[in-house]
């Protein structure tokens, strides 16, 4: 494994992304198993992969509710 000391924090951001992708293709989706998923990719003040895990939630949110069209209604 790299040294994640000195790693790119984008580089980091990056694979814990797609890590995350990875996860949910496989047919995992419970965000407590994701953010195992992505902790070798944790640098303390440099990089935290729960903000990867967050815009990937935010991109999913705006393309299944793109501006124009109907809301998503909240079921349960």
């Amino acid at each position: 494994m790299a040294k994640r000391q000195g790693e790119d924090p984008d580089a980091l951001h990056r694979k814990a992304q797609t890590a995350i992708l990875s996860e949910l293709a496989g047919g995992n989706d419970d965000a407590f198993e994701l953010m195992l998923s992505v902790r070798p990719y944790d640098v303390r003040g440099h990089f935290t992969p729960d903000v990867a895990l967050l815009e990937v939630a935010a991109a999913a949110l705006g393309l299944a509710c793109p501006p124009g069209s109907e809301r998503l209604e909240y079921d349960g």
